[in-house]
């Protein structure tokens, strides 16, 4: 079992306890501009599943969290829900996959743009031979996968 979900919770707990004023879209992307790739001796983090080869993505994630540059680590912004639709919809996203996004049937594509100050996010959908809808999916604990998804 994969300790990295409790240990970004408990880092995630802590910068919220000592910011209480930045949302949560704030204290994740503290995390994610200050992570690193590097281990104590300056060389790429080793993968011990791959004869200690230099990690991939794959392998260890984002990276590896610094909960001390966390605490300051520049500039904070708050990325708005819409900013997000906003990205959905100049990507052409029909309004299917944005609700499985988003959750929510209430948005608004008046403004399109690709212009997204954001560290990583993006879902592709691929259609295989039959029409069907591909997610290419993972969790935060590091399970990967393909499931297949009907157009309704």
């Amino acid at each position: 079992m994969s300790m990295a979900c409790p240990h970004i919770a408990g880092v995630a707990a802590l910068l919220r306890g000592l910011h209480p004023e930045w949302s949560p879209v704030s204290i994740w992307l503290a995390m994610m501009t200050t992570l690193y790739t590097m281990d104590s001796t300056n060389s790429p983090i080793k993968d011990i599943g791959n004869d200690y080869k230099p990690a991939s993505p794959v392998g260890m994630g984002a990276s590896h969290v610094d909960p001390n540059r966390a605490l300051d680590p520049g500039l904070i912004y708050n990325v708005p829900l819409q900013d997000y639709i906003n990205l959905m919809c100049a990507m052409k996203y029909t309004s299917k996959q944005i609700h499985m996004v988003t959750r929510s049937s209430s948005y608004n594509c008046s403004n399109p743009s690709l212009d997204l100050n954001y560290p990583s996010f993006i879902a592709f959908f691929h259609s295989n031979t039959n029409g069907a809808r591909i997610l290419q999916y993972g969790d935060e604990c590091g399970r990967w996968g393909r499931q297949p998804t009907q157009q309704r």
